[in-house]
């Protein structure tokens, strides 16, 4: 029988002859190979004992250096986009300003967990929709706004409602972004039932008690999350640049505690798997998505490399190669000019570069380096 395209796929799935032709023909099907043959290096277990996995991808389309980036997602999107912005790349998610005014909050204040807050933040940036004040929780003398990541201290009820233009602004910039990276993390979800809303991070104990029966928390599934990462693509492309282009992937970053089960770890699983099983589909069905497999980079890897001390966070090791990878996969340069630089070093070891950061003048500390710190001698270590 003939074998094009047309003819692969029939009513009960694809043809065993060209399943089976395709398999053969590609070096990357296999997880294991025989050392000392040609197929060894292509398999997983080939690629693996060179360092890591090195996920092979047949992208949909090509990133060029002139466009515009923009990563949203939880604390891994801030790994991937200082990586890109190691490679001189514009990566617009990296400019803060007065979000980033308190040191406590920091960068990481605009990291979103799951499909239900990003969601949220994109029809409060881009569609107009109107953000409740019944969302800025009262906690003691201030207020705290749970849409937010990493809030760790009640502000006035003024600096909230001005954080919050600040946001709005800050993820307005989808607009002017040529490709948006979404990393999704979490699945288990606290509601308020007094404003309708899913949040973005966990009521304290204390909150709960306060306001008895205003918080509940739930387990999100497939369909719903498949719901709304379509929502959130329909609407970039809506209100985003013509061509825009999207990649999405799954955090590898473990939850922290879970509310719904009696053990984090098969919590974990449950949530990387639906999240993982969500972002393939959804990027299959549309050309202009692309699914990236950073999850399987740094969870098949040797975990003593993949992850830093604390068994949770990407190791800087990890993240580079990772971004070597998806750089040389989607067209864009791979190795970067500054291969010792590290951006937590260099504004440790310069501390006005890291005021500068925190007060919105700078991007990043490797802003600095790149226009004079290297020129001023400049130390990359503490």
């Amino acid at each position: 029988m003939a074998h094009d395209d047309e003819m692969v796929v029939i009513r009960d799935g694809l043809d065993g002859e060209v399943a089976w032709t395709r398999s053969l023909a590609e070096p990357h099907a296999v997880w294991d190979a025989q050392i000392g043959t040609p197929a060894f290096a292509s398999s997983v277990r080939g690629r693996l004992a060179g360092g890591f996995p090195n996920p092979h991808v047949e992208p949909k389309f090509r990133l060029r250096d002139d466009d515009a980036y923009f990563c949203i997602g939880s604390c891994f999107a801030r790994v991937i986009e200082r990586q890109l912005r190691y490679r001189n790349l514009n990566v617009t998610s990296m400019r803060y300003r007065g979000e980033l005014a308190e040191a406590q909050l920091g960068p990481n204040g605009a990291n979103k967990f799951t499909t239900a807050s990003m969601l949220n933040e994109l029809g409060w940036s881009l569609a107009g929709q109107p953000f409740p004040d019944e969302a800025l929780v009262p906690d003691g003398d201030g207020y705290r706004d749970l849409q937010l990541a990493d809030a760790v201290y009640p502000v006035s009820l003024e600096r909230a409602r001005e954080r919050r233009v600040e946001l709005r602004e800050y993820f307005g910039r989808l607009r002017e972004a040529d490709v948006v990276i979404i990393t999704l993390g979490l699945v288990e979800l606290w509601y308020d039932r007094l404003t309708e809303l899913f949040l973005n991070i966990t009521p304290t104990f204390e909150m709960t008690r306060r306001f008895p029966g205003r918080f509940t928390v739930q387990t999100s599934d497939y369909i719903a999350n498949r719901e709304r990462l379509t929502e959130m693509l329909d609407m970039l492309f809506v209100y985003g640049r013509p061509g825009l282009r999207a990649i999405v992937s799954v955090s590898p970053v473990p939850m922290h505690r879970t509310f719904t089960a009696t053990d984090v770890l098969t919590a974990n699983v449950y949530a990387k798997s639906t999240l993982r099983a969500v972002a393939g589909d959804v990027a299959r069905d549309r050309p202009n998505v692309e699914y990236w497999p950073s999850y399987e980079f740094v969870t098949v890897a040797e975990r003593s490399r993949a992850f830093a001390p604390d068994q949770a966070h990407v190791s800087e090791e990890a993240g580079e190669e990772l971004a070597r990878t998806f750089a040389t996969t989607f067209g864009l340069r791979g190795d970067r000019d500054d291969p010792a630089f590290r951006e937590k070093d260099y504004l440790f070891a310069n501390p006005d570069v890291r005021d500068a950061v925190t007060e919105g003048r700078l991007s990043s500390g490797y802003e600095h380096w790149v226009t004079s710190g290297r020129a001023e001698g400049r130390p990359l270590r503490p």
